[in-house]
């Protein structure tokens, strides 16, 4: 069931989240930075997020897919810097979205062994195969941190000209 973010700063209301858990809940969804109003979670959201389901079987799954999307220098925070959390999440990420090559669909993600385990017996039937070219264009990139790491600085002049823009 979908909540609202509240206006005007896009956050995250943890009373109504944990208003809405019941012994039905399985998961809870969050997406960090958050497209489009690219709001963030912070340190506190993911101690309320922790204290909601801490003693739970609740899982989590975390689309970070635009993790380098950063401005004004607020980084997102994981779950992968949450031991409690991490024991209970799927991170996604996105080499298309970093990379800008989004209709690739090339991610990954970052989850314990035993929640990789059960991801694995559905992705082996469900996924097929993925364009071999891509994956050797992204190894090759990769060797150079200097591209990826300077991502942030181009998405916030990006971002910087389109506000002076409107």
């Amino acid at each position: 069931m979908p909540i609202n973010l509240k206006t005007p700063d896009f956050n995250i209301d943890w009373t109504l989240v944990a208003d809405k858990i019941t012994s039905r809940t399985k998961m809870i969804i969050i997406n960090t930075p958050q497209k489009p109003t690219g709001s963030i979670l912070t340190n506190s959201d993911l101690d309320n997020l922790d204290n909601l389901t801490r003693y739970t079987d609740i899982l989590v799954l975390s689309d970070e897919v635009y993790q380098h999307l950063i401005y004004d220098d607020q980084r997102p925070e994981s779950v992968l810097h949450y031991y409690n959390l991490f024991t209970r999440s799927i991170v996604t990420m996105s080499f298309g979205k970093t990379f800008h090559a989004t209709g690739w669909r090339t991610g990954y993600i970052i989850a314990p062994e035993m929640i990789t385990a059960e991801i694995r017996k559905v992705h082996q039937f469900n996924t097929f195969s993925i364009n071999q070219p891509l994956q050797h264009a992204l190894a090759e990139y990769l060797k150079d941190p200097k591209y990826y790491l300077s991502l942030p600085a181009l998405f916030q002049s990006k971002r910087d000209l389109f506000q002076d823009a409107i």
